[in-house]
């Protein structure tokens, strides 16, 4: 019975009274009645309102509920474009959180564009939650008619998509594909010429894929008696942490990333930063027998050089670094942003083109009383608020870890 589950709200184990058992909803299935008349709890209504039932909004085309979370940035990059559509189509967009209800209102006081648009949480064992089974989010689900037309991403909908897919257009709206529960070879069968074989064995490497969540997949042995090594939609910076296996280093620090050229090496600039973060790769590798994950991540460095003319390594390199050192203390300001000096120097380094700030480990928690969001300050004034707080910046030249990306003509 849902009516146990602990986490409910009396709204919601009002709805589940009395259902024994329900099924994840699959693409063709009618949403039971049960589903119709959940109450789902409004954030920010703007007359006001508490709640909402999906039976509301019967008449509409389309009913599309999105799963989200505000600590997913995939999910806000797409919300947007996803919630424009009621201005175009004869829908209505519900987004789902099941995130404490301040939580949800503070992050539309932290973002204007969305406090025109209504929010909706729901409990986690609920019904919806039970109804809409899924591991990952973004999670969108489209209703039309009563039924369930797709399971999708909403970057993948569009106005066209919609009425494809209702038109009876079977796949007009990519599927959300988990890599990790598909039994499927998803990535080999896209691009068959650029499969490199050798010995019953091959690799492939080719842009990203619709529809397909971004995961990694290792499987070491196969009932075939093979092994597997699968990357689906991963930014190349995110590839190359696996192909090095130390991407510790150099994922959220954009100045521990050197170019090297002709003329030497050199720090990464802010275009090619982007470039890292935003060039989507998908690969597979099968081998024909039972092989090692780290032999399969030096394959991967191998065929990102084979593939993509791009040589990765990790190398000591002698290198000028600031260090932070706090020379005064200074009285704390009464305010609510205060940060420790640690989150504050990742901040700083994921700014290309500076130099490197460190600090000692015992100061790593010390606080430091912005006055502002972290998130709204440039390096500029995080240098300049760093100095009112009594620190103090000193250039040394130690000798660590860098990714050095060299490009093949």
């Amino acid at each position: 019975m849902f009516s146990n589950a602990p986490a409910q709200s009396q709204d919601t184990l009002g709805a589940d009274a009395g259902l024994t058992d329900i099924k994840p909803l699959q693409i063709g299935d009618k949403i039971p009645e049960e589903l119709w008349h959940l109450p789902l709890q409004i954030v920010n209504h703007p007359d006001g309102k508490d709640t909402i039932t999906l039976n509301d909004y019967r008449d509409k085309e389309f009913i599309i509920l999105d799963f989200w979370a505000t600590w997913c940035a995939p999910c806000i990059k797409e919300l947007p474009s996803l919630l424009e559509l009621k201005d175009s189509i004869d829908c209505k967009i519900i987004p789902l959180s099941d995130e404490p209800t301040d939580k949800i209102e503070r992050f539309l006081t932290n973002n204007p564009m969305f406090r025109q648009s209504e929010f909706y949480k729901y409990e986690r064992g609920s019904i919806i939650d039970k109804g809409f089974k899924r591991a990952s989010i973004p999670h969108t689900v489209v209703i039309h008619e009563g039924k369930v037309i797709s399971f999708t991403l909403p970057n993948l909908i569009s106005v066209k998509k919609l009425a494809d897919q209702a038109a009876g257009k079977s796949g007009a709206i990519p599927m959300k594909v988990e890599l990790k529960n598909s039994k499927d070879d998803l990535l080999t069968l896209v691009l068959d010429r650029d499969k490199k074989i050798g010995l019953g064995g091959f690799s492939v490497m080719f842009g990203p894929i619709e529809g397909i969540v971004p995961g990694v997949r290792w499987e070491p042995e196969l009932q075939t008696g093979g092994a597997r090594f699968q990357i689906a939609n991963y930014p190349l910076l995110s590839v190359m942490a696996l192909a090095t296996g130390q991407g510790h280093i150099f994922l959220r620090n954009p100045n521990r990333i050197l170019i090297r050229e002709k003329g030497g090496i050199r720090p990464i600039n802010t275009a090619e930063w982007d470039w890292l973060k935003h060039t989507r790769l998908c690969y597979e590798s099968f081998y024909p027998c039972v092989q090692t994950y780290e032999k399969a991540t030096e394959d991967l460095k191998g065929n990102l050089l084979s593939y993509r003319n791009i040589d990765c390594r990790i190398e000591d390199v002698s290198s000028e670094v600031t260090e932070l050192t706090r020379s005064q203390k200074t009285g704390h300001p009464k305010t609510k942003f205060c940060y420790s000096v640690g989150e504050i120097a990742f901040v700083l380094n994921q700014a290309p083109g500076r130099i490197p700030v460190s600090y000692p480990e015992n100061l790593s928690n010390e606080q430091v009383y912005l006055g502002i969001e972290l998130s709204s300050a440039s390096p500029d004034m995080l240098d300049k608020l760093l100095s009112e707080q009594g620190w103090s910046k000193e250039l040394i030249t130690t000798r660590e870890k860098h990714l050095i990306i060299t490009k093949k003509d």
